[in-house]
């Protein structure tokens, strides 16, 4: 457990031995060796399960992280975390992923990389199992690259002077000289120690207790490596406080997804803040300094703001006249950015006060004013244009030119901020507002607040066991009513319940909850729960969550042909005593099964189809309430399209007497168009209280948490059961470690929105994950719920890494999975995860994913095709595929009107004239408008 240069010697210079046993532990031991919440070893070495207190679960994989680590000296010349405060390494050892090597070295083998990068791992499951599997990656590296070429980086020792007599000879180069390096005194945070008179030491040797950086002495001789490099590779691992990084092609494919995503163009909500000092404007200054003097404060001034911008993780963008521009939320995502940001600049106000110059005149001091806005920006990591193969931080939009021009009107000594801003930041600050200010370049002026000082306040069994997860706290009255009226159904008294709440207040734990019970109290009964199904995405598509609905309970596969569907509809229809030729020929006609000649849809009028349609779907739910108590499920009523609507509204009005609880759920926005009727109960959620919220926060981590805690997560959650969740998993995710080891009407509801209050927290989510981006942006375009088969299609990753990087999404609970390869469909654990994955993406990316949606859709789900074609008229339209996605908002539209299904007609068939524009002007153009117009009636 305490593996680093310092206890391995090189016995006749190549054979490495281990040494110094003192913190070891055997298999046998390892349950009791270290206690829950004990740190014990090497910070710069030690793995994250270590670090994060969680020693108790080490296993040999604990030693792999520690040899990928020395690995990554070796190659690099650096650790991959480096910091004068122990805790604070601890934190990066535990969350922060390391700088891939071949940034800092250029000619680096990429294998040698992946290999290093795989055994330091955040999590045990992906590092190496064993270190034979670890050597023999090596090995295969070394045999397939040899030592004669130049695949491998080179160590070369040849030129240092000789030193000491501790030698060491690393074998990764191509030249087999050796030399003897002097020990090299380790850095202040390599060595954990105690407060008091030293460590407190166990039956082992081991030390534990709260620690505090303190240098003792130990010797390292591993800086050799560092200077060895700096020979061969002299640009190797420079840098600029955290600032300027080398890297090498951004175009390059094999780049970590860990840092490629950040060398592509992103859309991020960041927070942009302009600090300047007076030393320009202030007259003392300007007549008693020399201008030297003033150079000398304005770049001390700058250095402070950098070195603060470190240690508050922000970003330094641009060096200004006076001062710099920071950036906070990239490439640094923390689910506080705003907050840090705020934090940043009242450090930067009182550190200037410490910058002083004294003359015979007197002593001077600058005074710095600060501003911030907070927006969506187009960000990315750019090189630089000269060969110092350095990067910066590059952010494009608004955001930038808003705060250098309220900067114009900011005094010193003063942080001011705008009103996007003090929303992120509001609760943790105290900010007195300066009315609206006129800004030059912003039209009607912006609200300033200035702040003033912080505030210091103390179906599936997969799905199903997944949702149990999540407690049920604070709703005990919720749960005891849907129970109550699920009794008065089963007694014949049919009761409607509509469960009215915000994104993320509990509707489908409650509804999971129900589900549950119901399920116990049938004796596992499953075809007595009916669920439909819809999402944004079908809002338009007429009957789909009855469609969707009737494929499952039918168990339709998506290639299995006609007659075998047909035979799945008979026998199913047959069970509820409806398999006459008309209601085979109604069903069979809404899934587009090919019919029989003794099967035909009846010779009636598309309204009076519809309304043989809705009965058949009344007495579906009535016979098979016959049997057994029925509870019918809408979830998201909101999105559901106004044909399912029209349904719902009739059936609520007949179910008075049907053994049938009918439980729908819907934002507030969103108001049912029928009136409440006598069997009809609205049940509006409320958020959770602050006991609630300890409850379910100690419910989620299985133990008592601390009041800090507590407290950070009723300040950020604002008592929303999905937001304690996700914040709660991400502070358990920090201290464990990383083994896991809505609008009026239901078309025009928007569908990617993330308050902004949100987008630090989603986004740090995500950018923590060990996974490409891209899949799950590429996933978010798709929906909330996508295939394996459309995903794969669209994807340009290889199916064995596609896989892989799913299954790291479902480990890490961003996704749900069901079902078993090939025909697994997925899910967004939330809705918020998904959309802020999705609106991360830039135009170009954006139309580039859904232009691949499309074509996987056209060429490999046909039955879609037909059945949806307003799904490909939405990915076209979003792909700028404007002739292709009008052709399907046509079909679309024809295929409503078929089913008098007018009012989606009608949105398909404007969807299609608002593109008409984006076309040439011609004749084919004019007639397809005409063709338009004339279906809607214009």
């Amino acid at each position: 457990r305490d593996l680093k240069p310092a206890n391995i010697i090189m016995v006749e210079g190549i054979k490495p031995v281990i040494v110094d046993f003192g913190l070891a532990v055997s298999d046998s031991q390892r349950a009791s060796g270290t206690s829950l919440g004990e740190i014990s070893g090497t910070p710069a070495f030690m793995s994250p399960e270590q670090a994060s207190g969680a020693g108790h679960r080490i296993d040999g994989r604990t030693d792999i992280y520690s040899l990928g680590v020395i690995l990554y000296r070796i190659i690099t010349g650096r650790l991959p975390f480096e910091s004068k405060n122990t805790l604070e390494l601890l934190r990066q050892v535990r969350d922060d992923e390391p700088q891939p090597p071949r940034q800092l070295v250029r000619s680096l083998n990429r294998e040698l990389e992946r290999i290093c990068l795989k055994a330091m791992a955040k999590s045990l499951r992906h590092r190496y199992t064993t270190a034979d599997d670890l050597a023999d990656d090596l090995r295969k590296l070394l045999r397939e690259d040899g030592l004669d070429q130049h695949s491998l980086m080179t160590i070369s020792l040849s030129n240092q002077p000789p030193v000491a007599d501790r030698s060491m000879r690393p074998s990764l180069s191509t030249g087999r000289s050796t030399q003897s390096a002097e020990p090299a005194e380790m850095s202040e945070a390599d060595r954990l120690e105690t407060t008091g008179n030293g460590p407190e030491q166990s039956s082992t040797g081991e030390s534990t207790a709260t620690y505090i950086p303190q240098a003792d002495g130990q010797n390292d001789f591993d800086d050799a490596v560092r200077r060895a490099v700096e020979v061969t590779s002299p640009n190797a691992g420079q840098h600029s406080d955290g600032e300027a990084l080398e890297i090498e092609d951004h175009s390059s494919s094999s780049l970590p997804s860990s840092v490629k995503r950040f060398l592509e163009a992103q859309r991020r909500h960041v927070t942009v803040m302009n600090c300047g000092c007076d030393v320009f404007e202030n007259p003392d200054l300007q007549e008693f300094l020399d201008p030297e003097e003033l150079n000398e404060i304005l770049r001390e001034f700058q250095q402070r703001c950098r070195s603060l911008a470190v240690e508050f993780r922000g970003s330094v963008i641009q060096e200004t006249d006076d001062g710099l521009a920071v950036c906070f939320g990239f490439p640094h995502s923390l689910e506080d950015s705003g907050q840090q940001a705020v934090r940043f600049g009242l450090k930067v106000i009182s550190s200037a006060g410490d910058i002083q110059v004294r003359t015979t005149e007197g002593t001077f001091r600058p005074a710095a004013r600060v501003v911030a806005h907070s927006d969506v920006a187009v960000v990315e990591m750019r090189s630089s244009e000269d060969d110092s193969g350095s990067s910066t931080v590059s952010v494009v939009g608004q955001v930038r030119n808003v705060a250098s021009r309220l900067e114009n009107i900011a005094e010193t000594g003063v942080m001011l901020i705008t009103d996007q801003t003090f929303r992120l930041v509001k609760r943790s600050f105290e900010c007195e507002s300066l009315g609206v200010q006129r800004v030059r370049g912003v039209s009607g002026g912006m609200q300033v607040y200035r702040v003033v000082a912080e505030r210091w306040l103390g179906g599936d069994d997969q799905l199903n066991a997944a949702m149990d997860t999540t407690p049920l706290i604070g709703r005990d009255q919720e749960i005891g009513l849907l129970m109550d009226r699920w009794e008065q159904a089963t007694e014949g008294m049919g009761q409607v319940v509509l469960l009215i709440g915000e994104a993320g207040l509990g509707k489908s734990r409650l509804v999971h909850a129900l589900r549950r019970h119901v399920q116990a109290e049938l004796a596992g009964e499953t075809d007595s729960i009916i669920e439909w199904r819809s999402g944004s995405q079908h809002q338009s598509s007429s009957l789909y969550p009855v469609i969707d609905f009737l494929r499952r309970r039918l168990g339709v596969e998506t290639h299995e042909d006609g007659p075998s569907r047909l035979s799945k509809l008979v026998a199913w229809l047959r069970e509820l005593h409806l398999d006459g030729d008309t209601e085979i020929a109604l069903l069979a006609s809404l899934l587009s099964i090919p019919l029989p000649e003794q099967y035909s849809v009846p010779d009636l009028p598309p309204q009076r189809q519809k309304e043989e349609l809705f009965g058949l779907l009344t007495d579906v739910l009535r016979e098979q309430s016959r049997v057994k108590p029925v509870l019918f499920i809408i979830e998201d009523l909101h999105w559901v399209d106004p044909t399912t609507l029209e349904f719902l509204e009739g059936f609520v009005e007949q179910g008075l007497h049907d053994s049938i609880l009918t439980l729908m759920t819907f934002r507030p926005e969103f108001e049912t168009p029928w009136r409440s009727r006598a069997h009809q109960t609205n049940l509006a959620l409320n958020r959770l209280t602050s006991r609630q919220i300890r409850e379910m926060i100690e419910s989620r981590a299985g133990r008592s948490v601390s009041e800090q805690i507590v407290s950070q997560v009723i300040e950020r959650t604002d008592g929303v059961p999905l937001f304690i969740e996700e914040f709660t998993q991400m502070i358990l995710e920090s201290s464990e470690g990383s083994d896991d080891g809505e609008d009026s009407s239901s078309a025009t509801i928007s569908g990617h929105i993330v308050p902004a209050t949100l987008q630090d927290m989603l986004m740090s989510r995500l950018d923590r994950m060990a996974s490409r981006i891209e899949v799950v942006q590429q996933a978010a375009a798709i929906g909330r719920v996508f295939s394996w088969e459309v995903i794969h299609a669209a994807s340009e990753l290889p199916e064995s890494d596609l896989r892989e990087e799913l299954e790291k999404l479902v480990q890490a609970e961003l996704l749900f999975a069901r079902g078993r390869a090939p025909r697994i469909e997925y899910s967004f654990k939330h809705a918020l995860i998904q959309d802020a994955a999705y609106n991360s993406l830039i135009r170009a990316t954006r139309q580039d994913f859904h232009r691949r949606i499309g074509d996987a859709i056209e060429t490999r789900l046909p039955e879609t095709v037909e059945q949806q074609p307003e799904l490909l008229g939405l990915h076209f339209s979003e792909a700028g595929e404007h002739s292709k996605a009008i052709d399907y908002w046509e079909k679309a539209g024809t295929r409503s009107l078929a089913r008098r299904a007018h009012r989606e007609a009608i949105q398909q068939f404007r969807s299609a004239l608002e593109l008409l524009p984006l076309l040439d002007d011609n004749e084919q153009r004019w007639r397809t408008e005409i063709r338009l117009l004339t279906s809607i009636g214009v």
